[in-house]
């Protein structure tokens, strides 16, 4: 399954073009795990699209996958590629957030999981 803002591109690498013309390095990426309630996985997946769209025009987002557990249906990890820890934290303060927040939430089981992670390079 694939939530992305860059119509389902992978990367192969931290460089990621942003705009057409524009290459940036990825800094952060957000990493959330969610459990939700049985039998509501399709519905989440639904919302976490709906909620994508509020999010792609967001200054410093660059994409967004979303995963669900082979073992464990009911368990998602959606990762979110930022520019910036500040993105992020703009993101997370603006109303946009709350929207998307309204959309996932009925489907919750708990809390997610939120870490942030910087890349750290495996070869010299």
């Amino acid at each position: 399954m694939s939530a992305t803002g860059d119509g389902g591109r992978s990367r192969s690498s931290r460089w990621a073009q942003a705009r057409p013309g524009a290459m940036v390095v990825i800094v952060v990426l957000e990493i959330a795990d969610f459990a939700v309630l049985p039998g509501t996985g399709d519905d989440f997946a639904s919302a976490v699209r709906e909620g994508n769209a509020l999010v792609a025009d967001v200054r410093g987002f660059h994409s967004a996958r979303l995963g669900r557990c082979v073992e464990t249906p009911g368990r998602f990890v959606l990762m979110v590629e930022w520019e910036s820890l500040e993105a992020h934290t703009a993101f997370r303060e603006s109303e946009k957030f709350v929207r998307r927040r309204e959309l996932i939430g009925p489907f919750l089981a708990g809390a997610p999981r939120t870490d942030r992670v910087a890349e750290v390079p495996l070869s010299v």
